[in-house]
């Protein structure tokens, strides 16, 4: 979870004391501003991790406004595992072949030597592996979740720095904007 604080209220309050009631209004759309630009920064840096596209990266990373009442912008990621089907699998339709894959974009593809890819009854494809040495039960194999690929260091890194920059630069356009016209 990344959340946005704002360190310069006091500078900003004391510039807009003659019109406090906009004050926070400011403050929020410039909030607003920068965590809907953190929000695509991280799905950008989640990609160059790992091997995801744009739509799953966005899919489960939601973003809780700031209001002139409340003052912070959540990004806020629930999700579950992915199927290891949606990531970079060799072979990529049902085969008894031996399964390769690879989730991380720097590591390369990794052989699992008990997988197989196959299309259940419902139509559903993933890399499964049996459980036992029979035929049956099997167990789909999965990757890690998108919050545990937002919680990744290299990705808040990038995130923290990229929003701290655009809040400021947000802040700036909305003082300038409202002292000036």
């Amino acid at each position: 979870m990344i959340t946005l604080d704002i360190h310069k209220v006091g500078e900003i309050e004391r510039l807009l004391s003659q019109t406090p009631d906009q004050v926070n209004r400011v403050l929020a759309t410039a909030i607003n501003s920068s965590a809907s630009h953190g929000r695509r920064r991280a799905a950008k840096a989640v990609r160059k991790e790992y091997v995801v596209d744009r739509t799953g990266a966005m899919k489960d990373l939601k973003m809780i406004r700031a209001t002139p009442g409340y003052l912070r912008a959540t990004l806020k990621s629930e999700g579950k595992p992915i199927e290891l089907f949606k990531f970079d699998t060799i072979p990529r339709f049902p085969d008894v072949a031996k399964v390769r894959a690879r989730v991380k974009k720097s590591s390369s593809h990794k052989t699992i030597e008990s997988a197989f890819v196959s299309q259940m009854g419902s139509g559903h494809i993933n890399v499964f592996e049996r459980v036992g040495t029979s035929r049956l039960p099997i167990k789909g194999l999965y990757s890690p979740s998108l919050p545990q690929m937002y919680g990744n260091d290299e990705v808040i890194k990038d995130v923290d720095t990229e929003v701290e920059k655009r809040l400021d630069q947000e802040l700036s356009k909305a003082l300038e904007k409202m002292l000036w016209g």
